[in-house]
């Protein structure tokens, strides 16, 4: 099983969800369920909610992927772009218990940690944060979970001593340019940290140049996201997920005027993605200002 791919199952019948549920649990051991930091309306619970939960297989995600590329895929299906950090797993959360989800589309897609292939029926969710308080978080959680946790300290490589040498964000933004010119190093480090190099561009970019506006089932923003959820999908009292220690993340908040530009300038593709779906799918004035601040 690969991390970031899960798929949210919705049986029009009782026999229909009792066959996803035992494919999900012969597919996944039992243990598996805990890796992945998502709500589980499972099998296991007495009270089934909307959707059966199942993490999925390398055989599930190669058929996943398949149907992604190769097919249009259908309007009774919903994608779920899930950037980092942008509050993804709370709005999974939301997904797996929305009656106007249930009403609406009967599969839910979550796409995490790869960019997604574009369809032509499909419809869209994203969630979307201010870059620069993105990088914020992203730095704060993986300091917290790779250095002073180690519980992913050999995940990915260069991580663990891009975070010990920098320890702050604002160390590694400044370092960012140098002399006029971007810095090599600093910028090998940056790309070593999970969220830096699955940016907000990386999700949207390609998607970007082919989606219409009928594809969009809605936008959320991070900074609204309770309002939003409460608004499209009738839920509420969503718990968040994977934030990080506040003591870190008030740390990393810290930026001189240099990091802060120096950011804006590396990260500038998604403050232009950013920009393109607004003009596909307007946000409105102030939710995109702060987005774009």
């Amino acid at each position: 099983m690969l991390a970031g791919e899960v798929r949210y199952l919705t049986g029009k019948s009782p026999e229909v969800e009792a066959g996803i549920a035992a494919e999900a649990e012969a597919a996944v051991p039992l243990e598996a369920d805990a890796a992945i930091d998502v709500a589980k309306p499972s099998v296991r619970q007495k009270k089934p909610k909307y959707f059966h939960f199942a993490p999925i297989d390398r055989l599930e995600r190669e058929r996943v992927l398949h149907d992604e590329k190769y097919t249009d895929g259908s309007r009774d299906e919903l994608t779920f772009v899930h950037i980092g950090k942008c509050g993804g797993y709370s709005v999974a959360d939301a997904l797996a218990i929305s009656p106007a989800i249930q009403s609406r589309f009967t599969r839910i897609s979550r796409v995490h940690l790869r960019p997604p292939y574009y369809q032509s029926n499909a419809s869209y969710l994203f969630v979307l944060r201010n870059p620069i308080d993105r990088l914020i978080s992203a730095f704060a959680w993986r300091y917290q979970k790779v250095v002073q946790e180690r519980k992913q300290e050999f995940q990915y490589p260069g991580e663990f001593e891009a975070l010990v040498k920098y320890e702050r964000l604002n160390d590694l933004a400044e370092a960012l340019v140098k002399d006029g010119h971007l810095s090599n190093e600093a910028m090998r480090s940056m790309l070593s940290i999970t969220h830096f190099r699955h940016d907000i561009a990386y999700y949207l970019e390609g998607l970007l140049t082919n989606i219409s506006p009928e594809q969009v089932y809605c936008v959320f923003t991070q900074d609204q996201l309770a309002e939003d959820m409460e608004r499209v999908l009738g839920v509420d009292g969503i718990s968040r997920q994977n934030k990080s220690d506040d003591t870190l993340f008030e740390k990393n908040m810290a930026l001189s005027t240099v990091a802060r530009e120096n950011l804006k300038l590396v990260f500038s593709r998604d403050y232009d993605c950013i920009r393109s779906l607004n003009a596909i799918y307007p946000l409105g004035a102030k939710k995109l200002e702060a987005l774009l601040q």
